[in-house]
């Protein structure tokens, strides 16, 4: 027999084009309208033939043709709600609160950011140079005047000889012959006149030589101001554009199909264009995009790690999701044979680029030594054997990617040319294990951690210490840049996280090991000796997740179950 409807009701007057479960057990449903109206309806199982009493009405805003539910998201119920117009918005199901519109494209803010913090770095080089220019042409106009002034000296000093010589040869050749202390004294300045000229010629040439180098200052401080500031300009064009582009990525990014991860981390959204687009289920940021092809009419999870894509043409696709599954992509040495590490793998950085990876060895108290590798097909580019008396600590590369600096327990932090790995620079000053180095953004000040509890700014121009940061109780082991300002992180022994010297609540009581900031300096990472990695919001000071290990959690597990 055909199945019979337990109850028929029509609680608003637009077409239904979408409904789906609101909770596990069936007894909340939503109901999405053609207008973009959305019902979140309860059941009542005792009373299945009565009509279901509606809990609230979402409004999407405008026509709805698609609907997804998350049952077990982070952070509660979701649902997701598109239609032709463009816009996806995302509900917390518990209270029916809008959490996040997801509408444009995702990428331009972040680029904004990205191109605002390079145009913070630029207008800060400028001022710097804007101030170096003046004082290099004080220096110049002041060694040129020397310079010129030994000219007059120099000549002067070589009339000078000539008239002593005349004298002497005079004295010399008298009939009847001169005073024998008088010749002495003729002699004598003839040398006094000789050591004039010599320091007037030492001086000439100091002084040309400082003029010179000042005015190759000058030349190069004016240079570098107006690559500032032709960056500056160039940077703001772009943010204008990109600022034009908002609203025409939101009238043109269309949706055709919305569906949740297994596990709620995530809500995938199909475009018009082909684009795939990885939503946090949570709060709604965005993930990552990738390109699937036009002509998407469907979209389904195989699994948390897959998506499934009913296309035109009866065309299913399974797509195995970006960053998902990690491959051992390479293995440097085979940790036996002395080449090409002698003993463990201290430190690694990548540069800029990506196209070199720095790798730091050796014997502790005897050697430290730096291998540089063509990431392309993981040849060596350059290696320095005798680049540190001890262990290595840290890499980090300069913002331009031209010079590595390295931070060693011998006590020394120095700066490499990164293609050569020739020595250019040392800085001396720490008193113990020097634990870490970052390079400020600006490329103008390294900075530089150590177990002699202290943080150490120096001056990369003036090749020496600018400043330095005290106040720690243990060795400092990592300091960090912040999102390409002077604000410095920094996570010590003494269980303290410092943000701009102050610190960071919650940190757990525990040794801090490591420390890290997102490019936009918003969030912050550290983690310690009791293996929980703890996630903070930079801008609010406050501490936003905490990661146990997932060996601590089984083992706690275990001992609930065994009591």
């Amino acid at each position: 027999p055909a199945p019979k409807p337990l109850v028929e009701f029509k609680p608003h007057a637009q077409p239904v084009v979408a409904v789906a479960s609101a909770k596990s057990d069936g007894s909340e449903f939503l109901a999405g309208y053609a207008d973009g109206t959305v019902i979140h309806f309860k059941i009542n199982p005792a009373l299945p033939g009565d009509a279901p009493t509606e809990v609230r009405r979402l409004a999407h805003g405008s026509a709805l043709n698609q609907l997804a539910v998350s049952l077990n998201a982070i952070g509660g119920p979701r649902a997701a709600t598109a239609g032709p117009a463009g816009g996806v918005n995302l509900w917390n199901l518990a209270d029916g609160a809008k959490i996040a519109e997801l509408k444009g494209d995702p990428t331009i803010a972040p680029t904004i950011d990205a191109l605002t913090r390079e145009n913070t770095v630029a207008t800060r080089l400028k001022a710097y140079w804007d101030a170096q220019g003046p004082e290099a042409e004080k220096l110049w106009t002041a060694e040129s005047e020397k310079a010129k002034q030994s000219g007059e000296e120099i000549a002067k000093a070589k009339r000078e000889i000539v008239a002593k010589r005349n004298e002497f040869a005079k004295l010399k050749s008298a009939v009847p012959a001169a005073k024998e202390e008088d010749i002495t004294k003729a002699s004598d300045a003839i040398a006094v006149a000789e050591r004039t000229l010599t320091g007037a010629l030492r001086n000439r040439e100091l002084s040309t030589r400082l003029a010179g180098d000042a005015f190759a200052r000058q030349t190069g401080a004016k240079s570098a101001s107006q690559e500032a500031e032709s960056t500056i300009a160039a940077l703001k064009t772009e943010i204008e554009a990109l600022q034009k582009a908002i609203p025409e990525a939101e009238k043109t990014t269309l949706s055709v199909a919305l569906t949740f991860a297994p596990d709620g981390a995530s809500l995938a959204q199909a475009m018009k264009d082909g684009t795939l687009r990885l939503w946090s289920a949570e709060n709604g940021t965005w993930l990552e995009d990738f390109n699937a092809g036009t002509g998407i009419r469907s979209l389904a999870y195989a699994s948390k790690d897959q998506l499934l894509t009913a296309r035109e043409g009866r065309n299913l696709l399974v797509w195995n999701l970006p960053g998902q599954e990690w491959s051992l992509a390479q293995t440097l040495g085979d940790g036996k044979e002395p080449k090409p590490f002698v003993d463990r793998v201290t430190a690694l950085a990548f540069n800029p680029e990506g196209t070199l990876l720095a790798t730091g060895s050796g014997v502790p108290s005897r050697s430290g030594e730096i291998i540089a590798w063509n990431t392309a097909d993981w040849s060596i580019a350059a290696e320095n054997d005798e680049a540190h008396g001890d262990a290595l600590t840290a890499f980090v590369f300069s913002p331009d990617g031209s010079k590595l600096a390295s931070a060693s327990t011998d006590r020394l932090v120095k700066v490499f040319d990164a293609t050569t790995l020739e020595l250019s620079q040392t800085f001396e000053g720490h008193t113990s294990h020097v634990l870490d180095v970052d390079w400020n953004a600006d490329g103008l000040t390294l900075a530089s951690a150590g177990a002699d509890l202290q943080v150490k700014i120096w001056d990369i121009a003036e090749g020496q210490q600018k400043t330095k940061v005290e106040g720690f109780g243990k060795e400092v082991g990592t300091v960090v840049y912040v999102g390409g300002t002077d604000n410095l992180l920094t996570a010590s022994g003494d269980k303290t996280l410092k943000l701009a010297n102050q610190p960071l609540p919650e940190a757990g009581d525990t040794f801090l090991h490591t420390a890290a900031a997102s490019i936009d300096g918003k969030l912050i990472i550290a983690g310690g000796q009791d293996g929980v990695l703890r996630v903070w919001d930079a801008v609010g000071k406050k501490l936003l997740k905490a990661y146990p290990s997932p060996e601590a959690e089984v083992a706690k597990v275990a001992k609930v179950a065994s009591e």
